[in-house]
């Protein structure tokens, strides 16, 4: 009996070392988890400090793709604009002088070079 009583006595003494150990893991765990997810949260931060940098960089640039791209837009607009009125004013069969704003600047310029309609009179007649 007293034999049997030293072998379950060394069992858990066993037993017991290999729960301190556990023990002794399970409290590191945690730990080690921070220590790791700490380490990810910085990379994780620089990354988005580059990338919020990159961001503030962005609107500027794409705002001035936005105007680049609106004035050719806004000059096709008024030109479809202008096209309607002259289709509107050929359909109506009403004469209509077409003075176009350079004509008028080489007309004062050069008067006796260029032979221009002038203003009032009807154009391609």
């Amino acid at each position: 009996m007293l034999l049997e009583l030293r072998h379950t006595v060394q069992f858990l003494e066993i037993d017991l070392g290999s729960v301190r150990n556990l023990k002794v893991s399970v409290e590191n765990n945690p730990r080690e988890v921070e220590a790791c997810y700490t380490l990810q949260m910085e990379q994780l931060n620089r990354i988005l400090l580059y990338l919020e940098s990159e961001l503030a960089q962005t609107p500027p640039e794409g705002q001035l793709q936005a105007q680049e791209y609106e004035a050719p837009l806004n000059i096709k607009a008024e030109l479809e604009a202008e096209i309607a009125t002259y289709h509107r004013l050929l359909e109506d069969g009403k004469d209509f002088n077409l003075v176009m704003p350079w004509a008028a600047v080489l007309h004062a310029n050069h008067p006796k070079d260029h032979h221009l309609p002038e203003s009032g009179q009807q154009s391609g007649a």
